[in-house]
C-alpha cells in the first residue's frame, strides 16, 4: 500500500473502479487529502448520470490495514459495490 496520502488515494480508487467495473467512472473528489476520501461513481454512457458518492472514514481504513490488495477489494466490494 501507498505511503503518501495521494497514493492511498489513487489506490484505493482504483480498487473501486475495479469493482463497480467498465460501465461506471470512478472519480476522486479533491475535496482535500484528510479523511474521509471521496469518489463519485457515475456512468460513462451518455448520458452520464450521477451514481452515487463513496466516503472511505478513517473506520474504512483501519478495517484494511495490514491486509492484503485481495482482501482491499472484498471489502471495498461489500461496502461500496454497486449492490450496496
Amino acid at each position: 500500500m501507498g505511503n503518501t496520502v495521494p497514493e492511498q488515494i489513487h489506490i484505493y480508487g482504483t480498487y473501486l473502479a475495479k469493482v463497480w467495473g467498465p460501465m461506471y467512472e470512478v472519480l476522486h473528489k479533491e475535496v482535500s487529502d484528510e479523511l474521509p476520501y471521496r469518489w463519485e461513481v457515475r456512468t460513462i454512457v451518455e448520458p452520464v448520470k450521477y451514481v452515487r458518492t463513496i466516503s472511505l472514514s478513517s473506520d474504512d481504513i483501519l478495517s484494511m490495514n495490514g491486509k492484503s490488495s485481495k482482501q482491499h477489494m472484498v471489502y471495498l466490494a461489500r461496502a461500496f459495490g454497486p449492490r450496496n
